[in-house]
């Protein structure tokens, strides 16, 4: 004779919904997360009497904001940033040599705050990618005057 096992009602009913919720998992309709875009890095940048001063740490490739603030109390200036291979000295020179040529092929112009009266400022975000960059004045003579550096971007 064979033996047959019974389960007791209430015991059945857990079994079965425990089967079925366990078959639903993944089945969701809720959407999917999206995963949020990291906030860009923020690099200040004081324009002073033809200098400037950075603050942050290395810039890493990504979005990166520049804030501008012209803390030189007599001189309108700006900022110009391009991306290139050159040295931070030989910048193409427009024909009078009072400003770097805007329009040379030898960079590639990435972003500009320009015009920037004493006390006041802007901004500008780029993405950055690995390379080397220069930035620098070009209000006449102010790049000959040595408003310029240089950094790299680096993972």
């Amino acid at each position: 004779m064979k033996s047959v096992k019974t389960f007791p009602k209430g015991l059945k009913a857990i079994i079965a919904t425990s089967f079925i919720a366990a078959s639903m998992v993944g089945c969701s309709t809720a959407p999917a997360a999206t995963p949020t875009a990291a906030p860009p890095q923020v690099v200040n940048v004081s324009l002073t009497t033809y200098g400037f001063k950075f603050t942050g740490d290395k810039i890493k490739p990504g979005e990166v904001k520049f804030i501008v603030k012209n803390d030189a109390t007599d001189l309108q200036h700006e900022i110009l940033l391009v991306k290139t291979d050159l040295a931070l000295d030989k910048l193409p020179m427009s024909s009078d040599g009072t400003e770097v040529d805007e329009n040379s092929k030898d960079y590639t112009k990435v972003g500009s705050v320009e015009d920037v009266e004493p006390g006041k400022g802007g901004e500008m975000t780029a993405k950055l990618d690995a390379g080397h960059y220069i930035y620098f004045c070009n209000k006449a003579a102010h790049y000959t005057l040595k408003m310029r550096g240089e950094f790299t971007v680096a993972p």
